[in-house]
């Protein structure tokens, strides 16, 4: 089972004003503040006044479907409650390799008299996360899902992210949400996606926009 990931501001306020049920509640594993531009907090009372504008956004990683799906039940609970559009972008992550952390190329070594030993300056060894097969799947599996994301009132948009198309569309629209749902990411490269989602949220509540 797929937990979510939400980036949202008042987290908690916002969760205990939701109308959903404790399964969906018990779904939501972490929380990031989020930067809502269009926001208004009220002053010295510690309760939020937010204005009907702005849109919440929702990034599919690897629960691509509308039913079953806790993360995009999340988004509309949210997007409701707002009144405000509920907007997914699916990125296909074209990236046929990842880099494994603190892994050394085999390749990449130095000599001495007896042996060859892994060089500390050689390349990190390559995983692959994506293949021909594999994004096949995956843009079969989003066609199928997006017209269920549509038809259920959601505005959907694809997006290639990949050599020679990596524009952070992704990270442009996080900034500016009023809040952010995410599916639970177990592998990269969706960890490595959803955790530069959550530093984009982070730093924009940081820099006073919160």
């Amino acid at each position: 089972m797929q937990r979510q990931q939400s980036m949202m501001p008042s987290f908690d306020p916002l969760l205990r004003q939701l109308d959903i049920s404790k399964v969906l509640r018990s779904r939501i594993t972490s929380s990031t503040p989020c930067s809502p531009t269009t926001a208004t907090t009220g002053s010295g009372s510690g309760s939020d006044s937010v204005s009907n504008t702005g849109y919440v956004l929702y990034l599919p990683t690897n629960n691509l479907r509308q039913e079953h799906n806790p993360a995009f039940a999340l988004a509309c609970h949210i997007a409701n409650h707002y009144q405000i559009p509920l907007l997914v972008l699916a990125v296909a992550l074209d990236d046929g390799t990842h880099v494994l952390p603190g892994s050394l190329s085999p390749s990449s070594t130095v000599s001495s008299s007896s042996s060859s030993l892994p060089s500390s300056s050689s390349s990190k060894l390559k995983s692959i996360v994506m293949t021909a097969r594999r994004l096949a799947f995956h843009i079969e599996a989003l066609a199928s899902a997006s017209s269920s994301w549509s038809n259920h009132g959601a505005a959907v948009a694809i997006r290639i992210h990949g050599p020679g198309a990596r524009r952070p569309d992704h990270l442009t629209l996080a900034r500016r949400a009023r809040a952010v749902v995410c599916d639970e990411p177990f592998v990269h490269p969706f960890l490595n996606f959803v955790q530069s989602v959550e530093r984009v949220c982070g730093s924009s509540s940081n820099n006073g926009n919160n």
